[in-house]
């Protein structure tokens, strides 16, 4: 598999903006802050002064505020009353961001629409903004391993309260979330994926190819997400942004929670507004329809370092072969393989294994580096 190869394919996703704003319009767009009642699931804990301070600093000379989906967490908290009780401020901070501004959220798969409704009765609700030639949707639509039934609402809650009872990440990129019960995990989930593959070769030599499309299915949902394709939403959504043609320049969406701007060669660029979650806090200005990722905390600014090795010249390795090369039994990684193999200049973030540093953004003050210190868990 690699990174610059996609097979020729189509992107099924139709998305048909219900809104638009002048192309001049200058944004703030969030995404994925998760804001729920500091039990499981309330992934932006701990995260309220630093959102009140950012939007203090960022709306002062904007016209409108994106809220990109995944706002507050109903899927884990259907209860506004719990969610404000636990997160007042923020709360109460963006009702009377609604108040003096237009704030438009844009329904995400963790929203409730008529729970987000009953919280701010003051914002405009939709599903996809268009601003000139940028387009701007939560993303969910292009996840192949997202489809909104029942079992993918219990595994987003069961990994949820595993999260909670750990209080340690267990996600993807491993580089990202370096501690011993996500290497665990990770090493007992590969070998539950063999014995799919040996059942699904089983199967398809007796003529049922489905067990082994399955397989094939997670295994490429894994090796993908641990190079930045979380849900494989990046490369579906560049399928339909390069197909779009001169219609849309740019798409902007979350979901995946890896902040970034990639620009291609056929001239679009892909645009990801990161999340508030597990320590990270990130955010989108978009300006004369250039839109820009920022890390709230330290005022470093994004580019594509969280996107290229889905593009090196390198053959990305599959499930089997990543354990191969990074994998050095008990439970233990080469973290420095990881490195060289796939040097990650990004800020340094909550939980991060792998770290490294972005340029400075130009329009902040100072130009030192703002490296945070995180304890490395396990």
């Amino acid at each position: 598999m690699h990174g610059e190869e996609r097979e020729e394919r189509r992107c099924d996703v139709v998305i048909a903006p219900d809104v638009r704003l002048p192309s001049t319009s200058r944004l703030l767009i969030l995404s994925d802050l998760h804001i729920a009642d500091l039990g499981p699931g309330d992934l932006f804990a701990g995260r309220d002064e630093v959102f009140l301070a950012m939007l203090a600093r960022e709306t002062a000379d904007i016209d409108a505020v994106v809220l990109n989906g995944d706002v507050l967490d109903h899927l884990h908290v259907a209860d506004n009353a719990r969610i404000e009780r636990a997160h007042p401020r923020t709360v109460a901070a963006l009702r009377e961001l609604s108040q003096r501004l237009p704030v438009i959220m844009l329904i995400g798969n963790h929203d409730n629409e008529a729970l987000a409704r009953q919280a701010f009765p003051e914002m405009a609700f939709h599903h996809a903004l268009a601003v000139g030639d940028v387009l701007i949707t939560h993303g969910h639509q292009f996840d192949l391993h997202w489809n909104g039934d029942k079992q993918s609402h219990f595994a987003a809650r069961f990994h949820a309260a595993l999260e909670h009872y750990l209080r340690l990440p267990i996600r993807l990129p491993f580089r990202d979330y370096v501690n011993i019960p996500n290497g665990v995990i990770h090493r007992l989930f590969f070998r539950y994926t063999q014995a799919l593959r040996l059942y699904g070769s089983v199967k398809r030599a007796v003529g049922d190819p489905a067990p082994y499309e399955r397989w094939q299915r997670i295994d490429r949902f894994w090796s993908r997400g641990q190079w930045g394709d979380l849900g494989n939403i990046y490369d579906e959504a560049l399928v339909y942004l390069e197909s779009t043609g001169a219609r849309w320049r740019t798409l902007v969406v979350g979901h995946s929670h890896q902040p970034g701007v990639v620009p291609r060669h056929s001239g679009h660029t892909y645009v990801n507004s990161g999340s508030w979650c597990l320590g990270d806090a990130s955010f989108v200005r978009l300006r004369d329809g250039e839109a820009r990722v920022f890390d709230a905390l330290s005022g470093e600014e994004y580019g594509d370092e969280r996107y290229r090795a889905l593009h090196a010249a390198v053959e990305l390795p599959d499930m089997a072969g990543w354990f191969r090369r990074y994998y050095r039994g008990f439970f233990r990684y080469d973290l420095a393989a990881i490195e060289r193999d796939f040097p990650s200049d990004i800020p340094e973030r909550g939980f991060t294994g792998v770290r490294g540093k972005a340029r400075p953004a130009g329009d902040k003050p100072g130009d030192e580096q703002h490296g945070r210190q995180h304890q490395l868990a396990g």
